[in-house]
Order: structure tokens, then C-alpha cells, then sequence
């Protein structure tokens, strides 16, 4: 794990893991194993923000053969209580 978080929590109600990648393109959860589709963003806070499958995120790319199951890197504070 790098010292600086790169990537972002997972998109969905009831996981909100912390996914760690370095790029856009879409990710599959480690924890609930749902795809999402991860969006580079300028804002200070975020590189990435996140988007569920269902949701037509805005660029979104069609759907690829693979996709790369995203770092593991554990519960974040929004992960629900007993999910840990």
C-alpha cells in the first residue's frame, strides 16, 4: 500500500470498501465483488469518483472481456458496522 490513498470507496449501499487503483476504467469490488466504473475527477478531494453499474455514468465505456478486481485496502468509516 502506497502512502497516499489512490483509488476510492466502493460505490455501492452496504460495502463502501476501500478500493485502491491508479487509473479510470471500470473495477470489480474485493469486498462485495460488484463492478463499478471509476471516473478520474480535479476535485481536492477525490482523484476518482465512482459509479455503480447500474447508474450510466457519464464517458462510461462499454463493458471490457476482464475486468481487474481493485487492492484490497480494508474497511473505510462508512463501511457498515459487522461488514468489517
Amino acid at each position: 500500500m502506497t502512502e497516499e490513498f489512490e483509488g476510492q470507496l466502493c460505490p455501492y449501499v452496504g460495502c463502501s470498501w476501500k478500493c485502491g487503483f491508479h487509473e479510470e476504467g471500470w473495477h470489480v469490488c474485493p469486498k462485495c465483488y460488484r463492478l463499478f466504473w471509476a471516473r478520474s475527477t480535479d476535485s481536492d478531494y477525490e482523484d476518482f469518483h465512482c459509479y455503480t453499474i447500474d447508474c450510466g455514468a457519464p464517458g462510461e465505456p462499454d463493458l471490457p472481456g476482464a475486468v481487474p478486481v481493485a487492492e484490497d485496502w480494508g474497511p473505510s468509516w462508512a463501511t457498515p458496522k459487522g461488514e468489517e
